[in-house]
């Protein structure tokens, strides 16, 4: 079987105290610039985070965070709800665009951890207040990522009792 990142990213908590390329960051951002969006919005807008005081302070609002404060750098993806057509979009294209660049950091072979930050308002407060967000940017979610320090094997999630054929119990 030929190795697949959709299939074997995992969730990356650890992370070797090497600090990432530009050029690898850049590949990143450019997997998120890739993801689909409704209508072709492209509503998105990334913020490198790397200033630890920043880190440390999202901590205090966030207990599962420590990925960044491994890692040393988050991407955090945000949405511009001033670009959208219909309530709530962003949402789903933020997602996207944390899903392809969590998909690029696998085949990259780098560790990445996202890190929920929406709809949580104390964490989205924070944020907007230490990045001085304007008001139709929304935090969505961070992504840390780095240079591994843990090894996961892939996880079998496959399910098919979660699968529903022309309706919710029917197989």
């Amino acid at each position: 079987m030929t190795h697949n990142a959709t299939l074997t990213r995992r969730s990356i908590r650890k992370f070797k105290d090497v600090k990432l390329s530009d050029a690898l960051l850049t590949e990143i951002l450019k997997a998120g610039f890739a993801a689909p969006t409704a209508k072709n919005t492209q509503l998105w807008e990334f913020i490198i985070v790397d200033d630890m005081k920043i880190l440390n302070a999202f901590k205090e609002v966030h207990r599962f965070s420590i990925p960044l404060i491994n890692a040393g750098l988050g991407i955090l993806v945000c949405g511009d709800t001033s670009k959208e057509d219909h309530d709530g979009y962003w949402i789903g294209d933020c997602a996207a665009a944390i899903q392809n660049m969590l998909i690029h950091i696998e085949e990259l072979k780098l560790g990445a951890c996202w890190i929920g930050v929406y709809p949580n308002e104390e964490r989205m407060a924070m944020l907007e207040k230490a990045l001085a967000l304007p008001e139709h940017i929304k935090p969505m979610g961070f992504i840390a990522v780095g240079h591994p320090d843990e090894q996961k094997g892939p996880s079998e999630r496959y399910n098919p009792e979660k699968i529903h054929r022309n309706g919710f119990g029917k197989r």
